[in-house]
């Protein structure tokens, strides 16, 4: 453990690095002059320059850049704009309504930052200290913008060891109850062992490889994945180019990852074994409480883990059809049971909970295991429901209305703001007659939701996987997509290492994928700026781009109903390799 927590630490520390010198690097390269008043460019009168300019000061060069540039239309949306943001929090601290002026998707929660002090020069500094203070502002403003993807890396890396260690520690607990049934049957065969070293036997198969071998190259695979999750999560373009355009949806990502960490730290509790004997007892114990004072205690995750999501949906409400997989998550284990497709399973802690409340009753049998079952979900859902109201009442405090739902949550479901983006929406409703519209924007809603229930029903053995599923759903088909949510879809394939063996066609997807993201840009500045091509070119390549999100979400479905396929016809195999074995050996001893 301490070697593999060093090789992450490295890793982790080494992309920040990376990220926030390449961030300081074009910051300074596009402070040239050049780069600077764009806006003195445009014909504005008095009072429009002068309002314009006093909410553009302090205005980020590199964001104006990368939402002009390599990032146009997919590094932010119109729910997570940056310059959206900055114009809601200058106007709120003007004491104007910025839900009554227009402005979309950014939840009243952002607004309660707009009083955070800010490392500005003034306008009597000297040069020297002008320049130092802007430098130490534009550093701060990296670190504060970089903090969510290293908070993201954190996080996957947890929820890593969270799958991890439960599958291991599954193993390693079927792996003794073998060996103890091994032990029984030793006594028993050792007199036919004894009469058959005098007879030649058939050729025996390989040994199987000793636990210490197991434990080194598992130790060797956790120490590599560690180090490689935080370079996929922190080095991928499509995790640069938002955290560059200040794009709010890499706070996002950070509290839903948050979330399925915490999750899983309730779910990883039961890799504890049932104890058989005394000394399986005494190293259950120990191994219990090296795992509680690792994870901490288990219903403090479980609020945690309710609490992100909360905020999570209360951000975008887009991410609401992650709710059943969460909750199932929670309720059960993060371990991997692709190869065990069975039915939903509660975790340890839960059971120890059902039975805790059926011994503290006089009559057990006057309880039903449906109704304690019932009770534990009712009372996490329960949960959930008060934190998402209580971050609803504070947004309403701070706003002083509820007309801020009608601009956020029903954002994402009416589609107020036409503006493109690497989704499938825009272009559609663009060509749509307006009495059309309302039915149209039922079908795309419930098109986005008739994915859950096949999802969580089909995987219900492993609710973590289905999130996953779920999360590349939603970076293809969800209203305003950018290049985040294909970033956290990306990320997470690293934690399901098991399915790569059984994927059919990952090759064309990404063959499909990156020039899709490449020519989203191309695309965009023809129509835009050069004037040489239209719409239609930049909508063909999001299309393209959400057809390999399909295939991606299609694949990854396929290769986990083959883990359980592959992993039946092996046991077959063996099972017969078994029987023709034992009857070589009667053979032999006849």
């Amino acid at each position: 453990m301490p070697s593999t927590w060093l090789t992450f630490r490295k890793s982790i520390t080494l992309c920040i690095v990376l990220r926030v010198l390449f961030a300081l690097g074009l910051d300074f390269y596009l402070s040239a002059p050049r780069f600077v008043g764009l806006a003195q460019d445009i014909e504005l009168d008095i009072h429009d320059a002068s309002l314009r300019s006093e909410i553009r000061s302090g205005s980020n060069p590199v964001v104006e850049f990368i939402t002009t540039g390599p990032g146009l239309f997919s590094a932010s949306s119109p729910l997570t704009s940056y310059m959206n943001l900055k114009e809601c929090m200058w106007l709120y601290k003007k004491g104007i309504d910025p839900y009554g002026m227009g402005q979309i998707g950014l939840s009243p929660l952002y607004l309660s930052f707009s009083y955070l002090p800010s490392v500005t020069p003034s306008t009597t500094s000297t040069p020297t200290t002008s320049t130092l203070l802007r430098f130490l502002s534009t550093l701060l403003d990296i670190l504060i913008w970089t903090t969510p993807d290293a908070l993201s890396a954190w996080f996957l890396v947890r929820i890593w060891k969270m799958r991890s260690s439960s599958s291991s520690s599954f193993d390693e607990s079927t792996e003794s109850s073998v060996k103890s049934f091994g032990s029984l049957t030793k006594s028993s065969s050792a007199s036919s062992d004894a009469s058959s070293k005098t007879v030649s036997t058939s050729p025996t198969r390989s040994p199987k490889p000793t636990s210490t071998s197991y434990a080194s190259s598992q130790s060797s695979s956790t120490s590599s994945i560690d180090a490689l999750l935080p370079i996929i999560c922190l080095l991928s373009p499509f995790q640069i180019l938002p955290s560059l355009a200040r794009s709010t949806s890499t706070w996002e990502n950070a509290v839903l990852l948050g979330a399925v960490a915490f999750g899983s730290e309730v779910g990883a509790y039961q890799a504890i074994g049932e104890p058989t004997n005394a000394a399986a007892h005494e190293q259950t114990s120990a191994r219990e409480e090296r795992v509680c004072s690792r994870l901490g205690n288990e219903p403090s995750s479980k609020s945690k883990s309710l609490l992100l999501l909360a905020l999570r949906i209360h951000l975008s409400l887009d991410a609401v059809i992650l709710l059943p997989p969460m909750v199932m998550l929670i309720l059960s284990s993060p371990r991997s049971r692709l190869t065990e497709p069975g039915g939903f399973e509660f975790g340890a802690f839960w059971k120890r909970a059902m039975a805790t409340s059926l011994k503290t009753t006089q009559d057990s049998k006057a309880i039903p295991q449906s109704k304690s079952t019932s009770k534990i979900i009712y009372s996490v859902l329960l949960e959930f429901f008060v934190y998402w109201t209580i971050l609803t009442l504070i947004s309403t405090i701070i706003v002083g209305h509820w007309g801020w739902i009608g601009a956020t949550w029903g954002a994402s479901l009416s589609l107020p703001s036409l503006t493109p983006n690497p989704g499938v929406w825009w272009y559609f409703f663009t060509e749509m007659f307006d009495h059309f519209r309302p039915f149209f924007l039922v079908v795309f809603d419930v098109h986005l939701l008739m994915y859950v229930a096949p999802f969580c029903i089909k995987f219900q053995h492993d609710s973590l996987y289905a999130l996953f599923l779920l999360t590349g759903v939603l970076a293809t088909l969800k209203p305003y997509p950018t290049l985040s949510d294909h970033a956290l879809f990306i990320a997470l394939w690293g934690i399901f290492q098991e399915i790569f063996p059984y994927l059919t066609h990952p090759i064309p997807t990404i063959l499909v994928l990156l020039p899709s993201s490449l020519l989203q840009p191309l695309f965009a500045h023809l129509w835009l700026t050069h004037g040489t091509g239209n719409a239609n070119f930049y909508y063909a390549s999001t299309l393209v781009g959400a057809c390999a999100g399909g295939m991606a979400v299609v694949d990854a479905v396929k290769a986990g109903l083959r883990c359980a396929l592959e992993k039946k016809k092996q046991n077959r195999a063996t099972e017969m390799e078994d029987w023709e074995e034992e009857e070589r050996e009667v053979v032999t001893q006849q």
